[in-house]
């Protein structure tokens, strides 16, 4: 059987190196809940792969993290104008979010985090926008942070799909399995471990976890990868 996952999440080479109609439609899944930066990608070097244990954070970040949900003015007013670079794609057929101005947001994010290092938050957005960038390291060390902050489903996930794009797969597999331990009804989770088994090859695998991600809550994975004839 061919394996797509060197194809479609390469260690050396750049973010899907051919596409055809059928990969289209996954490019948008993936941004729907990447919710990351439309700038190419940036040739990146192979790493050896980890698989980074659960983590839990220390009760001082705990109590460090609860005191940064009030932000302090500059804070609250450098996130707020990171967020704001993300928004709705119209172009895009499922209207995906997208970022304008990766750079900008990382910057902004740098910024909030100087002011509040306890924000999990920041981590998460800064390492979503490294990750589109290129900056799998990076990216890597910001989420693995937020999810010592903020060990939720949605954190685990979002450093899944870093793992992903980083041609770590296992390491992905395991904070996507940690994911619904912590949520068994996480959506998001869900359709991710789709796009996980789509990259290896597995369609059937894939469009099973599309539907429990509706089944979920979420529609949009399967709705698309049925749009691209991905799943019946």
């Amino acid at each position: 059987m061919r394996n797509h996952y060197t194809e479609m999440f390469p260690a050396r080479q750049g973010w899907f190196p051919t596409i055809s109609s059928g990969w289209m439609v996954f490019f948008c899944l993936l941004a729907i809940f990447l919710s990351a930066c439309a700038a190419a990608e940036t040739q990146r070097r192979a790493q050896p792969e980890q698989l980074p244990r659960p983590e839990q954070p220390p009760q001082a970040e705990r109590q460090k993290a609860h005191a940064a949900a009030r932000l302090k003015p500059e804070a609250e007013k450098a996130f707020a104008g990171a967020l704001a670079l993300w928004g709705h794609n119209e172009r895009s057929p499922l209207r995906a979010e997208v970022c304008a101005d990766p750079k900008k947001a990382r910057a902004l994010l740098g910024r909030v985090i100087e002011l509040e290092p306890g924000f999990a938050p920041a981590y998460a957005r800064r390492g979503l926008a490294e990750s589109e960038l290129g900056l799998g390291e990076e990216a890597f060390d910001d989420l693995t942070r937020a999810v010592r902050l903020a060990p939720t489903a949605d954190n685990y996930s979002f450093r899944a799909l870093a793992s992903m794009k980083r041609g770590q797969g296992k390491a992905a597999r395991r904070d996507l399995d940690y994911a619904l331990t912590l949520d068994s009804g996480h959506a998001q989770s869900v359709n991710f471990l789709g796009l996980l088994e789509l990259g290896l090859g597995d369609g059937g695998k894939a469009c099973s976890a599309f539907e429990k991600g509706c089944a979920a809550g979420d529609c949009s994975f399967i709705e698309a990868a049925r749009g691209g004839k991905i799943c019946p």
